[in-house]
């Protein structure tokens, strides 16, 4: 058990042993100048900050009776859900990355947001009053152009994700979404791409396609797919086996004669 377990478990024995130093000084009236006295008002107020903060990042309401160890406890519970790795730490990491801006899509986007007005002016057929719907257009898009980089960028990572190679399995986390693990034997022998956009194609043996977008360490996530995926490992191949099969029939034809 790591480190911030055990001290949730040493909880309730800190709490007891203040409630035994409180009832200690109250019995033999220790004076207000007492030293003790000011480390267990200090120890006290950082105690009740803690549990408001824990509180509050749990969205518990206040009339919950849980005490101070119980509210730390489902902290806990709730980080190791939600930082653990979908790698152990026995596994041999080869690679790994995540989002990656590609500013070529919003380079791509902008020629077509200037001549969108146009566009529209032509699709609405308004010839007459053509002036008037391409000078509102021009407005609108004008307005546009500055969120469009922000735009972009979300969008972006949102299609993106995190990755993790290991020697045995490629593991994809989409944003927002469970990790999806593939055993590299499950990918085809040279089903994976790479994209103009930086992006990782990987095609399964299923007939399943896997779309890695927007990442980092694109290139050398292929190189290492090519090397450890299924091209990698020796296959027996015709050529191999001709040899062999010729022998078999000349020993029987020799069997045959003799």
């Amino acid at each position: 058990m790591g480190q911030p377990g055990e001290l949730i478990l040493q909880e309730p024995e800190c709490e007891e042993a203040l409630a035994r130093l409180l009832h200690r000084a109250k019995v033999e009236r220790w004076p207000e100048a007492e030293p003790t006295h000011a480390r267990v008002r200090e120890l006290e107020l950082l105690r009740t900050r803690l549990e408001a903060l824990t509180r509050r990042r749990l969205c518990m309401p206040a009339r919950s009776t849980a005490r101070l160890g119980e509210v730390l406890a489902r902290l806990h519970q709730l980080l190791a859900r939600t930082l653990a790795p979908p790698v152990s730490s026995e596994e041999l990491l080869l690679h790994q990355g995540a989002f990656k801006l590609d500013t070529t899509a919003t380079l791509l986007l902008l020629p077509l947001l200037c001549f969108l007005p146009m566009l529209l002016v032509f699709c609405t057929g308004f010839v007459a009053s053509g002036g008037l719907w391409l000078t509102l257009s021009q407005l609108v898009c004008s307005l546009m152009i500055p969120f469009l980089p922000f735009v972009c960028q979300m969008l972006q990572r949102h299609l993106s994700g995190r990755f993790w190679l290991t020697q045995k399995r490629l593991v994809w986390q989409p944003t927002g979404r469970d990790a999806i693990h593939i055993p590299l034997h499950a990918i085809c022998p040279g089903g994976v791409q790479l994209r103009f956009t930086g992006s990782v194609e990987v095609r399964l043996v299923d007939g399943r396609q896997l779309r890695l977008d927007f990442i980092r360490g694109a290139k050398q996530l292929v190189a290492l797919l090519e090397r450890y995926g299924p091209a990698s490992r020796p296959v027996a191949s015709r050529a191999g086996t001709r040899p062999r099969a010729r022998g078999l029939r000349q020993a029987q034809r020799r069997r045959g004669t003799s």
